[in-house]
């Protein structure tokens, strides 16, 4: 159970209506300075909204998928994450986005504006607020948000997060170990080597990453069609995903 903190400021990311929001055009986006963010319909108007550690909400008026592809970019997202958050059911919000200290964790939903990304690595704590079931997460600042996501699935996407924030951690201080930090650099880790625990490290990656697509694509399929996957259709799934595998 989560207790609120003394002198905190509360966020409810559920009924943005009770939130004063600073509506603009366009934005280049602070990542450093991100905690949550969503889409969202704001008096008819279709928004990216954006909660910054210092307190300030600001909705933008850009698609969601294109703030993510901005972030991909920016910190050097692994191709293969890219690749199913923007295949999958046509949502472009499916798995954990990890890069270094970064941890952007999206929460499920069958559409766009179901879903909410949260800073993992912003987190002090999160649980279940017992006056009304929402999830309380304490971010750093002493900020807290409310979201309608139960612990449990919480829990399983953080997991996820760390599992493959370890790996992609071991991957690239291994190149950086066997081939230099400047060559590391110079190619932005795209080394083209054969290289038996280089190779090792990259399937388990690239596995973990296909079984959280996955997972996640099973998920959806049952709240939207109320059935399984196939065999054939996973099958199908991870075809898709089985071209050069990069970090």
């Amino acid at each position: 159970m989560q207790k609120p903190f003394l002198n905190s400021r509360m966020f409810n990311f559920e009924n943005l209506a009770e939130e004063p929001i600073k509506i603009i055009d366009s934005a280049k986006i602070r990542w450093d300075d991100t905690l949550i963010f969503r889409e969202a319909k704001i008096n008819n108007e279709k928004l990216t909204v954006i909660l910054y550690d210092y307190g300030e909400i600001i909705g933008v008026h850009q698609p969601i998928s294109k703030m993510i592809t901005e972030f991909a970019r920016e910190v050097g997202l692994n191709n293969v994450i890219t690749r199913a958050n923007a295949r999958v059911c046509n949502v472009g919000k499916c798995m954990p986005v990890t890069n270094g200290r970064f941890q952007m964790i999206p929460t499920c939903g069958v559409r766009n504006d179901d879903v909410m990304w949260f800073m993992k690595h912003r987190v002090l704590s999160a649980g279940a607020d017992p006056k009304d079931g929402l999830l309380l997460i304490a971010f750093e600042e002493n900020i807290q948000v409310k979201i309608n996501l139960s612990e449990a699935v919480y829990n399983r996407r953080t997991r996820q997060a760390d599992e493959i924030s370890s790996l992609q951690f071991g991957y690239l201080e291994y190149i950086k170990y066997r081939y230099g930090a400047e060559g590391y650099q110079h190619t932005g880790g795209r080394i083209p080597v054969e290289d038996r625990h280089l190779n090792e490290e990259r399937r388990l990656l690239r596995t973990l990453c296909v079984d959280a697509a996955i997972d996640t694509l099973e998920k959806l399929a049952e709240k939207i069609f109320g059935q399984k996957l196939s065999d054939d259709e996973k099958k199908d799934f991870i075809s898709m995903l089985e071209q050069p595998f990069h970090i």
